[in-house]
């Protein structure tokens, strides 16, 4: 019997044969740093889906403001794009 280790990346959860490899994909990551700003649908309805913001501003690990909706990134002004 042959013992297997891994490591598995805590933010996209893939698996790396060495700590190396996986420090490396950890690493390339953006953290968000802070939410800047929140954008809550205009309702006067009291449901599950008002009650969370439409779009969060966040700035993050790489200076990046990037602002994230419900669909998916509405806007990026990382000048890196």
């Amino acid at each position: 019997m042959k013992e297997l280790k891994s490591y598995k990346c805590d933010f996209c959860g893939n698996v790396y044969e060495t700590e190396l490899e996986c420090k490396k994909c950890e690493d390339y990551h953006c953290k968000p740093i802070k939410i800047t700003n929140m954008k809550y649908p205009k309702t006067h309805k009291y449901d599950s889906y008002n009650r969370y913001p439409d779009r969060i501003t966040v700035i993050m690990s790489d200076g990046a403001v990037v602002e994230f909706s419900r669909n998916g990134i509405f806007k990026n002004t990382n000048i890196l794009q």
